[in-house]
Parts: C-alpha cells; sequence; structure tokens
C-alpha cells in the first residue's frame, strides 16, 4: 500500500508538470500578445486622425441631448449658463495649486477599463491606459 501512494504521488507530479508546460507555453503565445497591441495602436491612430471629427459629433450629440448645453465659440466645448462667471475672471485670479496626494482611485472602473487594454503578456494586460499608451503608442 506504501508503494502505491508514491506511484501514484509520482504519477500526479509528472501530470501536474506536463500541465503546467502546457500553460508556459501558451502563457508566451507572442503571437496573440502582438496582435492585441498592433489592434490596440491601430485603433488609437484611428482615433488620432478623426479626433476633430469625433469632438464636433460628441458636441453635436449632447448639444441634441441637452438644450442647456451651448459651445463656447466654434469649438467643441460646452458649458451650461449657470456655469459662465457674471464677468470676466482675470486671469491674475487663477490659482494653481500642486497637491502631492494621488487622486482617488475607482476599483470597479480600473477594473473594467482593464479589459479593454491590451496585452503585456499572455497572461497579463497593461495596468493602465498610460501604460499601454507609453509603450506602443507614445505622442510624437
Amino acid at each position: 500500500m506504501y508503494v502505491d501512494a508514491e506511484l501514484w504521488l509520482g504519477l500526479l507530479g509528472a501530470l501536474t508538470a506536463v500541465g503546467g508546460l502546457y500553460y508556459a507555453r501558451r502563457a508566451l503565445d507572442h503571437a496573440a500578445v502582438e496582435q492585441s497591441r498592433e489592434a490596440f495602436v491601430k485603433e488609437r491612430t484611428d482615433l488620432r486622425q478623426r479626433f476633430g471629427q469625433l469632438c464636433e459629433m460628441a458636441a453635436d450629440m449632447h448639444v441634441l441631448a441637452r438644450s442647456s448645453l451651448e459651445r463656447i465659440g466654434g469649438t467643441s466645448l460646452l458649458w451650461e449658463e449657470t456655469m459662465r462667471p457674471p464677468t470676466p475672471v482675470p486671469l491674475s485670479a487663477v490659482v494653481v495649486e500642486w497637491q502631492d496626494a494621488p487622486p482617488p482611485v475607482n476599483l470597479a472602473l480600473l477594473q473594467a477599463a482593464r479589459r479593454c487594454l491590451p496585452k503585456e503578456s499572455k497572461a497579463h494586460r497593461y495596468e493602465r491606459y498610460s501604460s499601454a499608451m507609453g509603450a506602443l503608442a507614445r505622442p510624437a
């Protein structure tokens, strides 16, 4: 009975090793990783080329959906009457402060966004959009 247990444990170890090698080989599948990265770069290039058109389309849709919105000048920037200051604000009155505290993290949003990011390896996707952009589609 003692020999049978050792034999079964040996067979179980061999099967585990074979399974581990199979999944390790699949984790290093460079074709799937490259396809994911190429799709990400292609989508970003398309968005960059159509940026102005997409901004105009989005602004038009928002103005149609919410009549209180209006364009600022001839741009695609929008605001409401309630957002407009009663008099122009002098630039010298604007104060900008640097804060060392990191912004709050919305974990649910971060996890949902990760599903749309390209693969860094077969098993892992990029953690953040900025990481993927920096590695794959750094702006010129």
